[in-house]
């Protein structure tokens, strides 16, 4: 939940009882006007009285809570003391690796002894200390933060909220998927990242483990600062800590995910601070028949069209030019026994033939890889694509990433709906209402010659993520806004 001021958030709790019974006793007029004095100041001004942080007011909402960040982060003090001993013990075997390991393996595993970009790991909250592992389960674990809901941003009609009628329609979808589905024993761990900044700390990443982060099974935020409160990691990447050098730090924040949960989650997404996951949809397409075609080898739509473009492109017709990719790619696979790998999202065409023309998943939404396509990143690609673009300072992130796995045959999917709505939504609920999301992904109904559904129908009722751009600088507060809406808050 957006921290707002006290003043703001008064405004959407219920009035409190004033039916004392007072008498002319005037110990008995004292003890009211405290209590009214005291009500007063809550309503009204404690914000403003107390001057509270952003990290005060989410830790004393809970005792239990308090005392397990103030046991936390001691032990993560003893941590970072124990940490800078190991690090010294490994820096003398940091040359040793296994030689019976395939080329890529062992490039891998020097660079982690090393510790090396992208693997040079995060940094404790002192910024300096090497060696932290961010526990990310501390938020599914506590479940969420303040439920102060400030009910003023609940809008009554779609006249004061452009957007108001997708949301309802998600909301109403999000009902009926609950009471038709058969709870899954089998049910996908997610992990979910995103990149921030610490300016954002104390609005959109406060926002964010207030409302959604909770409901993900593992959640960090990849930030130039840890604060273990706020689940934010200092992962340490190169260069420069800005945004025309995105790519570096999603870059490293998947070698980070990939060297401490890789075997504990299904599915990783990563998106930026400023974009709602809808997690009830999310985890109920990753569980439903689509996504299990897909993992079972069926050939969508982007995937036939791209293969029999694969023959006439001068570029991309790489399976001919270079047997030696090819040949460690079947390496990678026979090694490892591997799943296929999935990279799910919005399929974005840039429209400008260059080096980077391709289909890639749009960054703004964000977009997910299931476990082995995490592991193929990291292990082989990382090693065997280009390596002027693994060390290139760009923003296009998502450019990149498209590329990558392109290049290996492997196609952001079609991840539309049976209606032809998309799930992973453009920018917000208005921007699909008005048109413009249809308008923006005529290149996709172009090139594969199918079906875009237009206006509202073009957002899915099984919507997975609003990319809340247009909203900034007041993104934190649209954040809760989408929250309190689609969870049915803004109903009680």
């Amino acid at each position: 939940m957006v921290v707002v001021s006290q003043e703001r958030r008064s405004k959407g709790r219920a009035p409190r009882s004033n039916t004392c019974n007072v008498s002319v006793n005037k110990i008995q007029a004292a003890i009211l006007g405290i209590i009214i004095l005291y009500c007063a100041c809550y309503l009204f001004g404690v914000g403003k009285l107390t001057n509270k942080t952003t990290t005060d007011i989410i830790t004393s909402e809970s005792a239990a809570m308090k005392s397990f960040f103030s046991q936390f982060k001691q032990t993560s003090k003893k941590n970072s003391q124990s940490t800078v001993v190991n690090l010294e013990k490994q820096d003398k075997a940091n040359n040793i690796v296994d030689s019976n390991l395939p080329q890529y393996l062992r490039q891998l595993q020097l660079q982690r002894n090393k510790r090396e970009h992208p693997h040079a790991g995060a940094t404790f909250e002192d910024g300096i200390t090497p060696g932290y592992i961010h526990d990310p389960t501390i938020l599914r674990r506590f479940k969420t933060y303040s439920l102060h809901w400030n009910h003023s941003l609940c809008p009554t009609n779609s006249s004061d909220f452009l957007g108001l009628k997708g949301l309802r329609k998600v909301r109403q979808g999000i009902i009926q998927r609950a009471k038709n589905q058969a709870k899954n024993t089998a049910a996908a761990k997610i992990f979910c990242a995103v990149y921030t900044h610490s300016e954002e700390h104390k609005s959109s990443l406060a926002s964010i483990i207030n409302t959604w982060a909770p409901q993900c099974d593992g959640f960090l935020a990849s930030s130039n600062v840890t604060n273990i409160t706020l689940a934010a990691v200092n992962i340490l990447h190169q260069g420069d800590e800005e945004y025309k050098n995105m790519w570096q730090k999603v870059r490293s924040t998947f070698a980070y995910i990939y060297d401490n949960y890789l075997e504990e989650y299904d599915y990783f997404h990563i998106c930026g601070d400023d974009t709602y996951l809808v997690v009830d949809n999310f985890r109920s397409y990753l569980e439903g028949p689509q996504v299990s075609a897909l993992r079972n080898g069926h050939i969508d739509i982007v995937a036939q069209k791209n293969a029999q473009a694969n023959h006439n492109s001068t570029w991309s017709n790489f399976y001919d030019k270079n047997e030696t990719l090819v040949q460690l790619l079947a390496e990678w696979k026979r090694d490892n026994n591997q799943e296929i790998p999935l990279l799910l999202g919005l399929p974005w065409d840039r429209n400008k033939p260059s080096v980077y023309y391709h289909f890639f998943p749009l960054g703004g939404p964000g977009y997910t890889l299931n476990r082995a396509a995490l592991k193929f990143l990291v292990e082989f690609a990382y090693w065997e694509y280009d390596s002027n673009i693994m060390t290139a300072t760009d923003p296009r992130e998502d450019v990149f990433i498209g590329g990558i796995f392109f290049k290996y045959g492997i196609h952001c999917a079609d991840t539309r709906d049976e209606k032809n709505a998309w799930r992973y939504q453009v920018l917000c609920a208005a921007f699909a209402e008005t048109g413009k999301s249809s308008q923006a992904t005529r290149g996709f109904k172009q090139k594969f010659g199918v079906e875009i559904a237009d206006f509202l129908d073009v957002l899915s009722d099984q919507t997975i993520s609003f990319h809340l751009k247009p909203y900034r600088p007041a993104a934190a507060v649209e954040m809760e806004r989408y929250h309190m809406i689609l969870n049915g808050i803004c109903e009680t």
